[in-house]
């Protein structure tokens, strides 16, 4: 599942010898990627339309994403797979959207046999804002792939996802969306928005951190792995920043390979 501003695209645009979909169907796995609600691909629904509707079908953050569209997406493939397990691999906001899913709808764990989190989104610290902050590591050589995604990326989204974000970097918790006062007590039955159970995620997950990562800092992805339970690994790679998962020449040899052996194991 892909991060905020991207899409499917993202997990396919490097190409067959450095796309993290492509290598896994090479190695006889059934890939699915999945689009967040609000992308290119994703504007259908079944009520809402996007233009004529916009305040209604806008009215999202990536708790929704998680809570009801990845929940609806992981229960349509073991029904059409008639497998019982899956694996999970997200980046950035698709590792956020997995996280609110399996703290509010526990019973979901059970079908991942391994979640692999690149970059995620759930502690942040105080990111730095600036013209880096959706840079690609200059260490890292991108510029092969570098033509086609700025064709693809950014991808559409709403305002909540991005503000739902801002929340969590301002308060340091990670919490469901804040509505305010009122609206909190109306849905939640208390003035602040519920916290996410992380100890719930009895999944087991490994997590990447890029060591120049100015958004998911290698700190914050550690923090988040003392709180989640059942954390297989930790790897902080060097020097990569937050989008190098997906566009570097070198991930296949420092993540990709990482990945396709962790599977592997998981599998048995």
């Amino acid at each position: 599942m892909h991060g905020l501003g991207s899409s499917a695209n993202g997990w396919i645009v490097p190409g067959p010898n450095h796309s993290l979909a492509f290598l896994l169907a090479d190695r006889g796995y059934d890939v699915w990627i999945g689009n967040a609600r609000g992308t290119s691909y994703s504007k259908k629904h079944v009520r809402y339309d996007p233009e004529r509707n916009p305040e209604k079908f806008w009215d999202f953050s990536w708790h929704e994403i998680g809570h009801y569209d990845l929940y609806s997406m992981i229960n349509y493939i073991m029904n059409v797979t008639q497998q019982s397990q899956m694996f999970y691999i997200g980046h950035s906001q698709g590792c956020t959207c997995y996280f609110a899913l399996m703290s509010t709808r526990p019973e979901m764990n059970k079908h991942v046999n391994l979640m692999v989190a690149l970059a995620p989104g759930v502690f942040f610290g105080s990111p730095a804002i600036t013209p880096e902050f959706f840079a690609f590591s200059v260490f890292h050589q991108i510029d092969e792939h570098w033509t086609l995604i700025q064709q693809t990326i950014p991808d559409s989204g709403s305002i909540k996802q991005n503000l739902h974000y801002i929340q969590i970097i301002l308060t340091g918790e990670f919490r469901q969306y804040h509505l305010g006062r009122e609206e909190n007590l109306r849905k939640y039955g208390l003035e602040l928005p519920l916290l996410y159970s992380l100890n719930r995620v009895s999944s087991p997950v490994t997590l990447f951190a890029g060591e120049k990562d100015t958004q998911a800092r290698p700190e914050n992805v550690q923090k988040l792995g003392t709180i989640l339970p059942n954390v297989a690994e930790l790897h902080v790679v060097s020097e990569f920043s937050h989008v190098d998962f997906l566009a570097a020449d070198s991930t296949v040899e420092l993540v990709f390979d990482e990945i396709f052996a962790l599977m592997y194991n998981y599998a048995k």
